[in-house]
């Protein structure tokens, strides 16, 4: 089969836009525009490898092509892709074929997978550059008639997750707010981001930054709830905020002022400024340090061997950052 595609990385937006090009072309290529094709998405661990090999080995009675979404693939087992390898062997449907993952790697991905996939269908899609995330986000806004200020686009580059989807229902949001012809500032997008009630790693830095545990397990909940997340992607982001508040806590250490010490640790925004100055008051240099070790520790953990970990030591991880520092015994990254 050539239409089995292998689409990694973090970058969702871009890899949504492949997924439509390629649908498109293949239907036009099958004479098959007016279709609606089928639709399966598989998440393994929530549902029977089975139901998936039905999918694969059972023909649509009304549909002569389907399209399959195999999300998280890198937790698929080798010998459930045994299964799918056969099941693909004997299949005699039009199958369009997604191997997902937002592995930035083919490390944890099944051989199998990788067996079936050709080279050419194997496409990473990165994370944008800081650059390339300002102009982005500067073009969405001047093709629609609206003038952002340098520093606006900043404050949004730097508190929105770093994918397209993420920015531009951000930034298309914002444009709810604003009138037409107003010039985007950074006060604009200060008040509406932190009015918004989407939940991200940053909104969970906030609450971690009063030290607040129980509302941040709450928004990690709703994080990991909703789908669009998992949680070595959070702990990416609190690794990146985290950062940011070493190097201000580094600045005001060396008797800068604190404005000077927010710019030179890219810190924007009123209230994002605020946030940042009430953490650095409730955790020590010494202490971001040690909490930015125990998330890498984590991370490690995540990227090299597991890509989830359970509720209960997610809880427990915002405990250890709260009310410990990420000062923890070895003893808890082998529960992981």
């Amino acid at each position: 089969m050539n239409n089995i595609y292998l689409l990694l990385g973090p970058e969702k937006g871009l890899k949504k836009e492949f997924i439509k090009t390629q649908i498109n072309k293949i239907l036009k290529d099958l004479n098959l525009k007016k279709v609606k094709p089928d639709i399966v998405k598989f998440y393994p661990f929530e549902e029977n490898i089975n139901e998936l090999i039905q999918a694969i080995s059972t023909p649509s009675l009304f549909n002569p092509i389907t399209i399959i979404y195999i999300n998280d693939c890198e937790k698929i087992k080798s010998s459930d892709m045994k299964k799918i390898e056969k099941s693909l062997k004997n299949n005699s449907n039009d199958l369009i074929i997604f191997f997902l993952s937002n592995e930035a790697s083919q490390n944890k991905i099944a051989n199998e997978i990788k067996k079936i996939v050709k080279k050419d269908k194997t496409v990473i899609f990165w994370e944008k550059s800081h650059n390339d995330r300002n102009y982005w986000i500067k073009n969405f806004f001047e093709k629609r008639g609206f003038s952002i200020k340098r520093d606006a686009v900043e404050l949004i580059a730097n508190i929105v997750e770093n994918n397209t989807i993420a920015l531009e229902q951000s930034c298309s949001m914002l444009l709810s707010v604003v009138e037409k012809g107003e010039v985007i500032t950074e006060e604009i997008v200060d008040n509406f981001i932190y009015h918004s009630k989407e939940e991200s790693a940053f909104t969970l830095f906030n609450t971690i930054a009063e030290k607040d545990l129980s509302k941040s397990i709450d928004i990690l909940r709703k994080i990991i709830n909703s789908g669009e997340t998992n949680i070595a992607a959070v702990i990416g982001g609190l690794i990146w905020k985290f950062n940011q508040l070493l190097d201000l806590s580094i600045n005001l250490e060396k008797k800068e002022e604190e404005s000077k010490a927010l710019q030179n640790a890219n810190i924007r925004g009123k209230t994002n400024s605020k946030i940042y100055l009430m953490a650095r008051k409730n955790y020590s240099l010494n202490e971001v340090k040690q909490i930015i070790i125990y998330l890498n520790k984590i991370d490690t953990i995540l990227k090299s061997e597991k890509s989830e970990i359970s509720s209960i030591l997610q809880d427990l991880m915002l405990y250890h950052i709260i009310k410990k520092q990420g000062n923890v015994e070895g003893k808890f990254f082998r529960k992981l």
